[in-house]
């Protein structure tokens, strides 16, 4: 019984991945702020490992990382190897050592989407020779990283509500 509940869940998660990478896909559909706009897929798939053990977040970390590699149309992977890393460690500090509550999530998910974020802008525009490496971050990295966190308080009730009713 507990494993059709638990497909059932993956399910819905895979399907709100879904439907989150075509909603990030629509031009002009979310609205730019500060010059950056939100990944909506990340705040998701950091959430879902929260609740989920460490294999399933590993694996839906890949997802989310490619479908984040995919929707910013640069080098498929790179997304791909943080978010499997992160979630698979997320999964890991919210099973044994810390509880799962908005401000865990609302940490883990500055932490990650800075890092990740940051790590994107040293590789492929600081690397790549571009000049107002200062102003390019703060006018559209900076915002792009504050918006997808405040994204993540949606993302993470959402996906709790799933994880503790659909295992029942």
């Amino acid at each position: 019984m507990e494993r059709r509940f638990r497909i059932f869940r993956y399910i819905i998660y895979s399907t709100e991945l879904l439907v989150l990478f075509v909603i990030q896909g629509i031009p002009n559909f979310i609205p730019e702020l500060f010059g950056g706009k939100p990944s909506l897929i990340i705040p998701v798939v950091l959430t879902i490992s929260m609740f989920e053990p460490k294999l399933t977040a590993l694996w839906f970390g890949l997802a989310g990382g490619l479908l984040t590699d995919i929707s910013n149309g640069g080098v498929i992977g790179f997304f791909a190897i943080i978010m499997t890393l992160c979630c698979y460690f997320i999964s890991y500090l919210t099973s044994e050592l810390i509880r799962t509550r908005l401000s865990v999530a609302m940490a883990i998910s500055f932490i990650v989407v800075a890092m990740a974020l940051s790590l994107h802008f040293l590789f492929f525009y600081v690397m790549c020779g571009y000049g107002n490496n200062g102003y390019f971050f703060v006018s559209h990295y900076l915002s792009r990283i504050l918006y997808t966190v405040a994204l993540t308080p949606i993302a993470y009730y959402v996906n709790k509500v799933l994880a503790l009713r659909v295992s029942l």
